[in-house]
């Protein structure tokens, strides 16, 4: 064997180093013989400087393969796509070393120098000569902390410790934290047992666990009886029970799941003991993500895990909270997927509705209450609730069970860009309230969404309360939703003890509804309109299909008339690039000119968040059609506006919030694209039936907040023909 690093030196002078060395390397390849195993275990007992040679080389290949499992992450595991990539990337310079001293142990496997680990550390941990003691850090830390999980006390006896190679960890109550130095942090719940086998791998032997694996931990491993969990980048929990069956669910990130091939077993008969490295691929090496989970038999049979609880995988240290007094109100969720075709799987969160509360088991959007200063209304805070699958707002024939322990009222949050399904309308009652989803950049097309803490912050979307009493416990089916279903988000499902629900303290609507102007206003809480929306996506301007741009039209400004932007105590400013000239003037609105790129400066007009502007058409005006053009490269193309008209002489006060506030203007219509792909050019339309509205003179336009305002190239307002100029 070459070797690129400097060998450790014996600090005995009587040690046959090149022999040492041999059998060393002999055990690593997995080549030793029985003779050999003989020979370095008569030299490990003679010599101290054998010894201490032999722990020095063991505690580097510890390190070389923990360093190398960073770059080689999912060894022996054939992967699709980006993440079989991973293996084959470039090594940086500073673990060239690493990889050249590793390929000289090519044959060498992780279960081989687990059991080196074993025996080195119990050559000397049985040794009594002083001299001969080498003291180990360990590879890991165990906190053991007394929680009492029936009244959710905080920890309480704390104890830290260092563990080793071949420890095992056993907690029969409570909970105890695994803190591995590669970055993983495994949460064990009594009763259970795990034995670590290498600064990258455990075991699980019984009982349940969540890891949590940091990036430089990536292809950490715990194996079970029947199945091996290889990380790439998540947190997972994990179970084995005393029938030596699996459980395994990603709560974020994925994982790379393998099982024991399905045995015929007799029923009864002992768990057939199925060598790890007989273990095969799930299908073509199969990936499990957020919210996916399986079980797998002691025999091997693979099966969807339909339903966890929050309750039945430790996530932490953090308090546990405490059952209602009233009692579990969700008994069981399932729906009619066939498992073979997916392994999705419902959470269940028992009193854990609340602020920032995770909404669904594949995105990381969160609940919370619409305004900052009322929060999520009273009567739904501290209700349990299913987190579902999001992307089953795709499937209009799905049918959801809900199983209700006892009498409750179950409520239904119903994105408010959706049709209402006529499930919902035949059984359910609007509440009036409302609840919003706060979303992170789940995707690249939005990447400038990001998470808010608390009610009423970075909020993206609306979520009407429908509700029914459900009078004794039972179960219940959920139907699917109607396209369109493009941005919008799957229904979520909350449930509360009925007596408490009736016994809930009434509180005004309005402080759980969105208000004209904040980025989630929608026609729930607007009059009813005078104009119906219609809108388009498509890759340029010439290629509108609603209705050109217009030079021409009754707000150009070649007509005399002027876009206004309104800036009351400085708010709604339009971003300090637009050209804006005295009154509040903003000619990139109806000048006439377009964008001539998806990024053009000079002729857009938007604003730093929300915004208002007017146009007066200086005398009464029949409109036939309102558009509305704006062109980016990514989410500023999205329009979300609303449109008011006045025929007062005087421009009316544009401040308001409410539409009851809206003295003298009459609702128009609400525009929203964002069910729409974001970047290229977005047009949009507001129509009547009759052919005109109004007669209007003054015009509002209320720009809903957003992180990205709305790029505006062009507004046209085009006026019936007997009152054209």
């Amino acid at each position: 064997m070459q070797e690129d690093a400097k060998q450790p030196v014996p600090s005995s002078t009587n040690a046959d180093t090149p022999k040492l060395r041999r059998l060393l390397a002999s055990v690593v390849l997995g080549d030793a013989s029985s003779d050999d195993w003989q020979a370095l275990n008569d030299l490990l007992l003679q010599d101290s400087g054998a010894r201490e040679y032999a722990s020095r080389y063991f505690e580097e290949e510890a390190s070389l393969r923990r360093e190398f499992a960073l770059y080689d992450k999912v060894a022996n595991f054939n992967l699709p796509g980006e993440d079989a990539a991973i293996a084959g990337r470039a090594l940086p310079k500073e673990v060239s070393r690493v990889a050249k001293r590793w390929r000289a142990f090519a044959g060498a496997s992780l279960a081989v120098a687990a059991a080196l680990a074993a025996i080195v550390a119990t050559y000397f941990d049985g040794v009594s000569d002083p001299a001969a003691s080498v003291p180990s850090a360990g590879v890991a830390r165990v906190v053991v902390g007394a929680i009492d999980s029936a009244v959710g006390d905080t920890p309480g006896n704390t104890d830290i410790r260092p563990i080793h190679i071949g420890d095992r960890i056993a907690t029969e109550e409570g909970l105890a934290s695994l803190r591995f130095d590669c970055g993983a942090e495994v949460v064990l719940k009594g009763p259970a047992e795990i034995e670590v086998v290498s600064p990258m791998r455990a075991r699980l032997i019984r009982g349940t666990l969540t890891a949590q694996v940091q990036e430089s931990a990536h292809g950490f491993r715990i194996d079970t009886p029947n199945s091996r969990v290889i990380d790439l980048g998540t947190e997972f929990g994990l179970s084995v029970d005393d029938e030596g069956d699996t459980e395994m669910v990603v709560f974020t990130g994925k994982v790379a799941l393998q099982y024991a091939a399905a045995l015929p077993i007799d029923i009864g008969a002992p768990a057939p003991n199925v060598p790890l490295s007989n273990l095969e691929l799930l299908g073509d090496g199969r990936l499990l993500t957020d919210g996916e989970a399986m079980g797998i038999s002691r025999s091997g049979e693979v099966r969807r895990l339909m339903m966890v609880r929050d309750t039945d995988f430790p996530r932490s240290f953090a308090p546990i909270r405490q059952p209602s007094p009233t009692g579990r109100v969700l008994e069981r969720v399932w729906d009619n997927i066939r498992d073979r075709d997916t392994a999705k799987c419902y959470r269940v969160s028992e009193g854990g509705f609340g602020e920032d509360a995770q909404a669904f088991v594949d995105r990381h959007y969160q609940w919370n209450g619409i305004q900052k200063e009322h929060g999520l209304p009273q009567f739904l805070r501290g209700a349990d609730y299913v987190l579902p699958y999001c992307d089953d707002k795709v499937d209009e024939n799905l049918k959801v069970t809900v199983r209700l322990a006892q009498a409750a009222r179950l409520y239904v949050l119903l994105d408010n860009r959706l049709e209402i399904p006529a499930w919902l309308k035949a059984e359910y009652q609007d509440s009036g309230y409302d609840v919003a989803i706060d979303e992170d950049n789940f995707s690249n097309e939005r990447s400038w969404q990001h998470l808010g803490v608390g009610p009423g912050e970075l909020l993206d979307r609306t979520c009407s309360v429908w509700f029914r009493d459900v009078l004794a416990p039972g179960d219940v089916v959920l139907g699917g939703i109607k396209p369109p279903s493009d941005w919008s988000v799957m229904y979520g499902v909350v449930a509360k003890p009925l007596n408490d629900a009736s016994r809930a303290a009434a509180e005004p609507a309005s402080h759980h509804q969105a208000t004209i102007g904040r980025g989630l206003v929608h026609t729930g809480v607007l009059p009813r309109p005078i104009a119906s929306a219609a809108w388009e996506r498509v890759e340029s301007f010439d290629k509108v299909t609603l209705a050109p741009p217009s030079a021409e039209d009754a707000a150009s400004s070649s007509k005399g008339r002027r876009m206004i932007a309104h800036s009351p105590g400085g708010q709604w400013l339009p971003h300090p690039n637009v050209t804006v000239l005295k009154a509040g003037v903003v000619p990139a609105l109806n000048d006439g000119l377009l964008s001539r790129n998806n990024d053009d400066l000079e002729r857009n007009a938007w604003f730093n968040n929300q915004g208002r502007f007017t146009l007066d058409l200086l005398q009464p005006t029949l409109i036939r059609q309102i558009n509305g053009f704006s062109w980016h490269r990514w989410g500023r193309s999205l329009q979300h506006f609303t449109v008011w008209g006045s025929n007062a002489e005087t421009l009316p006060p544009i401040d308001f919030e409410t539409s009851d506030e809206a003295r003298d203007w009459e609702f128009i219509g609400l525009v929203d694209s964002r069910f729409g792909d974001p970047g290229g050019v977005h047009a949009s339309q507001l129509t009547t039936s009759t052919g005109s509205m109004g007669p209007f003179r003054h015009l509002l336009w209320i720009v809903e907040r957003s992180e990205q305002s709305t790029f505006f190239a062009e507004v046209d307002v085009h006026a019936s023909i007997r009152d054209r100029d």
